[in-house]
């Protein structure tokens, strides 16, 4: 029994210590943006997801790879996913009709979450013809996208519906 409580242990200590938002937000830190940080965060949001539709409208053409703000994790995930449309034959074409920011706060040094509420329409193409094998659909739904500084600027390092 001492060995499965200190391996609990351990594994909660090193959460704590990989985990800076929960060690932060215990000790008190101040949740505002400047308002050239909010600027710039809001945007990043905005070119992400211009650059989100771009991808999927082309079938995956990878040509505004180095525009899209994202980490590494989140271009895999979106490839991926083009991926395997690819391999059903299929373009998914995305058009975000509305975004309006709920929320924008710091997560701590260099981090920031933006929640939004967005409108968005698709309809799913024959990738040989580019004909529709869908109706048009529409979706609204709430988002949180989890924001880092990095040299070049802020990056999407998740996003998750809410």
């Amino acid at each position: 029994m001492a060995v499965p409580a200190a391996c609990l242990v351990t594994f909660a200590a090193i959460g704590l210590l990989f985990d800076r938002p929960l060690v932060e937000d215990r000790r008190g830190v101040d949740h505002r943006l400047t308002p050239e940080d909010e600027a710039r965060a809001l945007e990043t949001v905005r070119l992400f997801n211009a650059v989100y539709q771009d991808f999927y409208a082309s079938g995956g053409d990878p040509a505004l790879i180095d525009e899209f703000p994202a980490s590494k994790m989140v271009r895999h995930y979106t490839f991926r996913d083009l991926g395997y449309l690819r391999e059903s034959e299929l373009v998914q074409v995305y058009d975000l009709a509305n975004l309006v920011v709920v929320e924008t706060k710091s997560d701590g040094p260099g981090r920031a979450v933006v929640r939004t509420r967005e409108d968005w329409n698709y309809v799913y193409q024959r990738s040989s013809d580019r004909s529709p094998a869908s109706e048009m659909k529409g979706m609204t739904a709430e988002f949180r996208y989890r924001l880092e500084a990095r040299e070049n600027g802020w990056v999407i390092v998740a996003w998750d519906p809410e």
